[in-house]
């Protein structure tokens, strides 16, 4: 399968990652943060969509501050492709929202169950903290029904001038598209917030009678 890499001058290091940084990007910064959400088919598809949005990075028709890529493997199983931060002062909240999703949407034991759907109090917490920057149950849901095998995510943080573009761009043919505006208060240390929460999340998991 071919692995996703990002158009920079930064040398790749010399061993295979799937998760790396790239450079911050020098572009002017404003309050409000633009969370646009990408759910494609195929994972092909979100290769094809971050090759066109580094392709305007470059020539500064927009300015991301990062990008993730999830993809859902033939198994069910939820992982991260590829994080770019193209503004490490700003990025650094697109890891906690891999991390959330990625806890959520795991299957758990032989019965093939997700957290957001097998409840816990972590997930009910995670879930009322994700709703606190707009992401709701229902749409939740929507991505428990949407993200199959073989789907992918792309996840994309970009300031308010360039959200239209930035939308226009990742609204492919087979894509359900989920924007929302973050503005400076929800997002304090909503990274490790939200990692902290995953990984409580992941450890409920690992202790409820029905993992295998």
């Amino acid at each position: 399968m071919e692995e996703f890499y990002a158009i920079s001058p930064t040398p790749l290091p010399p061993y295979s990652k799937s998760l790396w940084r790239t450079p911050p990007g020098r572009y002017t910064t404003e309050n409000n943060l633009e969370l646009v959400m990408g759910i494609y088919q195929a994972e092909e598809t979100s290769k094809w969509v971050l090759k066109s949005l580094e392709r305007l990075q470059r020539e500064r028709a927009i300015a991301m501050v990062s990008t993730a890529v999830l993809i859902k493997t033939e198994t069910g199983r939820l992982q991260t492709r590829q994080i770019i931060d193209w503004n490490l002062a700003q990025g650094g909240l697109i890891d906690g929202l891999s991390a959330a999703l990625i806890a959520l949407f795991n299957p758990l034991g032989d019965l093939g169950a997700i957290a957001f759907q097998s409840g816990g109090l972590a997930v009910e917490v995670l879930v009322d903290n994700l709703a606190e920057i707009g992401l709701t149950p229902a749409e939740l849901d929507t991505f428990a029904q949407e993200v199959k095998p073989q789907s992918s995510i792309l996840i994309a943080l970009t300031k308010r001038p360039w959200l239209n573009r930035l939308t226009l761009e990742m609204a492919h043919v087979d894509a359900h598209i989920v924007h929302k505006s973050l503005v400076t208060p929800l997002r304090g240390h909503l990274d490790e917030h939200f990692i902290n929460l995953a990984q409580a999340v992941t450890l409920e998991n690992t202790r409820a009678p029905y993992r295998s």
